[in-house]
């Protein structure tokens, strides 16, 4: 078995669509009325077309326990955007016992999004902070080794977040 993506139902295809692109960022793969791919996993369809595809007399819509998270090397950009386009917050921006901050919000149709820095960015955030590599590893309880490698300067293979 293998996992191909998330599908969400959505009311406006393209409120939803600037949504992923504009806001979070995504590619979009694929891109065929009523159906949207981002990066080959997140696939938004029309909400009509997605009940008539489950094929059952009744759909629950009250469960709400679940999001959608991102991590990024760039946190701060994504709070600008957040503020830019007036997001409705779950809540502003917050720091983990070990450093990395969060965000979550809603999207167009109420889904929870979580945007989080990747481990990478909170790594480096704390070097730059003055913290060495052992302090880092202590702080965010991950294996030095992992940390150093964090550290390392990045290469033009490297476009992918930890």
């Amino acid at each position: 078995m293998k996992f191909t993506g998330t599908l969400i139902a959505v009311t406006d295809l393209g409120k939803s669509r600037k949504f992923y692109r504009d806001i979070l960022g995504l590619t979009i793969t694929s891109d065929h009325d009523p159906t949207v791919i981002f990066n080959d996993c997140v696939i938004l369809r029309k909400m009509d077309l997605w009940i008539d595809n489950i094929q059952s007399g009744y759909v629950m819509f009250d469960n709400r326990a679940s999001e959608m998270r991102f991590e990024t090397d760039d946190f701060d950009d994504i709070i600008l955007r957040l503020d830019t386009f007036g997001i409705k917050y779950v809540h502003k921006p917050a720091m983990r016992s070990w450093g990395q901050r969060v965000v979550r919000f809603y999207d167009p149709d109420h889904h929870i999004i979580e945007v989080g820095e990747s481990a990478k960015a909170v790594i480096r955030r704390f070097a730059d902070e003055g913290m060495d590599a052992e302090r880092i590893a202590e702080r965010v309880d991950m294996n030095l080794n992992f940390v150093k490698k964090c550290l390392e300067p990045d290469t033009e293979d490297d476009n992918h977040a930890v």
